[in-house]
């Protein structure tokens, strides 16, 4: 039996009282639109009985320290501090220096990015978005404006929005640091901002249960930091979201992670979270956290891991709720709303990516709703939050599947346009790409990875180059547009590998050159729960050091025999993109975000 000490009871569930909850994204993430994890378990809680209010701290932050005054207070910061960092004293160092000559740039124009800031939000929000030397240069400003926030802070803090960056002096992947971060309010930046906005909202309300989502790696440090003072407040809060899902064993061994939180819900949330507030609606003598399924939590210096997991009937859950959340203050100019089709990815089966280990944690690997199903909460959704644009968050869509519901969309004649992930399967033919335009299908986003056959078998990818061609040829006549993802600097990668993959984009360049299409070479990074990352001795891959922290979620700083040196592999990558540019007129393109692309091509190509 465990029950949390300094809340307030509102009595059991037989005397069918709901639970007060508020469900909180934290930053760092990119806030164009909300995200779907939120307004899911939202959904589910509310349906439950439950009185939930959402909060997307990521936005509110955001909109808080781009204003003006806000800004100007950290101006007069960093004049300061400039004029405190002598780098002619005794203790003068490189650093010194370093940040002395950081703070001297952003000063040379602040006042004028001070001035311009509220314009440039507006710019994202209204119909200048369109634009795009007006959305670029907006994007810009607004990166600009958060490095004059981070130098007046700390020399190490990098917050920026394109790239979703948030870095500090510490390492996320070690909990030695972790617990130091949290109570650094001026290095980590969102202790400080919390104390000013959202701690005390979110602490007056005294809700009975405080949910964090914590979905991506810039979102650890901002996440524990705002678990952590809530904790300390009196709260329960419990942690969840796909990245501590990765950790089930390192939490099962570091019970002083529990000093940030009270409990972690891993895998899927929705019924978790709900047996979770039926629980804490006991009386503290009946509060039992060993009946929550996926729940994680620490029990009188034990940790305790509810296994089996739970595996959700998607059928059974309802639409995604989104309500109390400002969608019309998020950075865009219109509302696109997040939205699965189903769980886990139908290949599954790529050596490079850590889905296939999220996906098989609780035993279920794909799972999909009906087509009728999917549409008839599309459409729900679309006339309940008045929008028609949607993303498919789903790691790869079958074609077959959007295929039935092009039918079911037709025949009720909805207005619904949609961008998502796929394969690049011999199913999206031309015939049936014009079929899914016509159904609302206005981008689809393809991981081609290579354009190498040696390497896409190497990488267990399932298709071939030639495959991928006809698929893209397919598109550009289809007038659907498409984004490329592709990755150079994979284990055994070779400098005749990667220039196959160049002479594959030199090939459907003329395709890319619509203003609408994209293509963008990343960097291989080895994910620690990946194939590659959990069998090291097999594919012969050597990393540097040896104390990777608790949380290592992988590098790019890896050795394999056969694969290019590091710097021309760095030198190719960088050819690679300026042949790019300019075969493809980069200049003209706007955003190869989801949901920008989705509106600037629903507004092209309506």
């Amino acid at each position: 039996m465990f029950c949390p000490s300094g809340l307030s009871w509102a009595g059991g569930r037989e005397t069918e009282a709901a639970m007060n909850i508020q469900i909180i994204f934290p930053p760092v993430s990119d806030p164009r639109g909300p995200h779907l994890a939120p307004a899911a378990l939202a959904a589910a809680l509310r349906r439950a009985g439950h009185r939930v209010v959402l909060r997307d701290l990521d936005l509110e932050l955001a909109l808080f320290l781009l204003q003006p005054d806000i800004l100007q207070e950290h101006l007069h910061k960093a004049r300061a501090l400039f004029e405190t960092l002598d780098v002619h004293g005794p203790r003068s160092d490189w650093k010194t220096l370093a940040w002395r000559q950081k703070i001297g740039e952003r000063l040379s124009n602040a006042e004028a990015v001070i001035k311009k800031i509220p314009d440039q939000v507006a710019v994202l929000q209204g119909d200048r978005f369109y634009d795009s030397r007006a959305y670029y240069a907006a994007r810009r400003m607004i990166d600009a404006a958060l490095g004059l926030v981070c130098c007046s802070c700390d020399y190490d803090l990098s917050y920026t929005m394109d790239g979703q960056n948030f870095e500090t002096r510490f390492d996320a992947a070690h909990l030695g640091h972790l617990l130091e971060a949290v109570k650094d309010d001026r290095a980590n930046l969102f202790g400080a901002l919390y104390e000013r906005r959202g701690l005390h909202d979110t602490v007056a309300a005294r809700p009975d249960m405080a949910g964090i989502c914590i979905l991506n790696y810039q979102q650890i440090l901002p996440g524990l930091t705002l678990a952590k003072k809530l904790k300390d407040a009196g709260l329960f809060v419990v942690i969840g979201g796909t990245v501590f899902s990765k950790f089930i064993d390192a939490l099962e061994q570091n019970p002083a992670f529990f000093t940030l939180c009270n409990a972690v819900a891993v895998c899927e949330g929705e019924t978790a979270l709900c047996r979770l507030a039926d629980e804490l609606a006991r009386s503290p003598a009946a509060c039992d956290l060993a009946a929550v399924p996926n729940l994680i939590w620490a029990d009188n210096g034990a940790v305790r891991v509810n296994r089996p997991f739970h595996v959700e009937d998607l059928g059974r859950l309802p639409e995604p709720d989104f309500t109390g959340l400002p969608l019309e203050r998020y950075l865009a100019p219109a509302t696109v709303l997040p939205y699965n089709l189903g769980k886990g990815c139908y290949w599954n089966s790529c050596r490079f990516c850590e889905i296939p280990l999220i996906n098989n944690l609780s035993g279920a690997r794909y799972r999909v709703k009906t087509a009728r199903l999917i549409v008839d909460q599309l459409e729900e959704l679309s006339q309940r939050f008045h929008t028609p644009y949607f993303q498919f968050t789903d790691e790869s869509c079958p074609p077959e599947l959007l295929e039935e519901m092009t039918d079911l969309i037709m025949a009720r004649n909805l207005k619904i346009n949609y961008l998502c992930y796929a394969r690049l399967e011999e199913g999206f033919t031309e015939e049936q790409l014009k079929k899914l335009h016509a159904g609302g299908l206005r981008k689809l986003m393809f991981g081609l990875e290579s354009g190498s056959d040696r390497m896409l078998k190497i990488m267990n990818k399932g298709i071939t180059a030639a495959q991928a061609e006809r698929v893209i040829r397919n598109c550009g006549r289809a007038h659907v547009n498409f984004k490329l993802f592709v990755i150079m600097g994979l284990p055994g990668e070779t400098l005749e590998d990667a220039w196959e993959t160049r002479l594959f984009l030199q090939s459907v360049s003329p395709v890319l050159k619509d203003p609408l299409n994209h293509v963008e070479i990343n960097l291989f990074h080895l994910d620690a729960f990946s194939c590659f990352g959990k069998n090291l001795d097999r594919f012969g891959i050597t990393l540097p050091g040896k104390d990777r922290g608790e949380f290592y979620l992988g590098t790019s700083n890896f050795s394999c025999p056969g694969s290019m040196d590091k710097k021309a592999l760095h030198q190719f990558i960088s050819q690679t993109r300026e042949e790019l540019a300019s075969l493809t007129d980069m200049q003209a393109k706007h955003s190869g975000w989801e949901e920008y692309s989705l509106l600037c091509a629903s507004r092209a190509k309506p």
